[in-house]
């Protein structure tokens, strides 16, 4: 669980638009002290003032140079107003509040091969990965965008991989390409890395799965959860705490994190979609109905954890350790 001695400000000391319409920004300490250490893959959460929404986005910075993050923000016009306001309305010299990195996505342990996929913005782990690989050899980058001048960081990635290890697939101009031929045969130490849009990803799964990829060889990020698809079967529910025994009623129409907050039980939300973990929740007895993409699938199934934020419950009631 993260807290509120988790969050600290940083100052932005660059901004630049890259790739159309995403915004590159350059995140220090505003005393110029080192900022937290962090791992490749991880991403911190930014407070969006004036909006009250919390955002999260991946540091595409190398590890090894905490006197700076770097985080890439694509403009949504249809969002909720958190990246329209970063990308239109903050500037460099601004003050943000971000939390502390955290690692859900993350290089496999004795990995010796690493192809990674790419789908637009997705490469903004990817790309701190494989700066944190530089050198290590074995590692095989596909970046797939729509259109050549949407290709965001495409400089640095192929400094940090090297040109002859970095594929650009433009699918504007020649489709998507085989994702069989890109991911290829498993192996021992072989492992892949995916991060972009949902079709992507689930795409690249079942093939990954239909050539014979282990599940635990398979690594990947999503940008959002689709629980918004199951919203009209909801079926209410509730929730025990085990620290009061107190039972609070989930309805239909609302989310368990909800339905805590209107009990007036702190829960730390961030994302509210599933996605980035800050509401994890120890299950002690029940069964959730897992709509979240941050737990493994062996968390999934031993049912002993669940998100607030999207989640349910398949049992009447679930008993939670709050």
């Amino acid at each position: 669980m993260t807290g509120a001695d988790d969050w600290f400000p940083v100052r932005i000391t660059a901004k630049v638009r890259d790739g159309g319409d995403v915004f590159l920004f350059d995140l220090a300490d505003p005393a110029g002290a080192p900022l937290p250490a962090f791992q490749p893959g991880a991403h911190i959460d930014v407070a969006v003032d004036g909006t009250g929404l919390t955002r999260q986005y991946s540091l595409y910075s190398a590890p090894a140079d905490i006197r700076r993050y770097g985080i890439a923000v694509q403009r949504e016009a249809e969002g909720r107003g958190g990246s329209r306001t970063l990308c239109d309305t903050v500037a460099a010299g601004d003050t943000l509040r971000i939390r502390r990195p955290r690692a859900l996505f993350t290089l496999a342990a004795g990995a010796t091969t690493h192809i990674m996929i790419a789908g637009g913005i997705g490469i903004t782990p990817l790309l701190s990965m494989a700066s944190h690989l530089a050198g290590d050899g074995g590692v095989t980058l596909h970046y797939l965008v729509r259109r050549r001048d949407r290709a965001a960081l495409l400089d640095a990635t192929r400094q940090a991989v090297g040109p002859e290890n970095l594929h650009l697939h433009v699918t504007a101009e020649t489709g998507r390409p085989d994702l069989a031929r890109l991911i290829g045969p498993p192996a021992p130490g072989r492992h892949l890395y995916l991060c972009g849009p949902a079709t992507l990803l689930d795409a690249a799964t079942a093939t990954a799965q239909g050539l014979g990829w282990p599940e635990s060889h398979v690594h990947l990020e999503r940008f959002a959860t689709d629980a918004g698809a199951n919203a009209g079967a909801n079926r209410p529910f509730l929730l025990r705490l085990r620290s009061t025994g107190a039972v609070i009623p989930v309805m239909a129409d609302q989310t368990a994190a909800e339905a805590l907050a209107g009990a007036n039980v702190e829960l730390p939300i961030s994302c509210a979609e599933g996605v980035c973990g800050a509401c994890i929740t120890g299950v002690l007895d029940g069964t959730p109905e897992h709509r979240d993409c941050v737990l493994t699938e062996a968390e999934h199934k031993a049912n002993r954890l669940f998100t607030p934020c999207c989640s349910r419950a398949v049992s009447e009631m679930l008993v939670v350790d709050l």
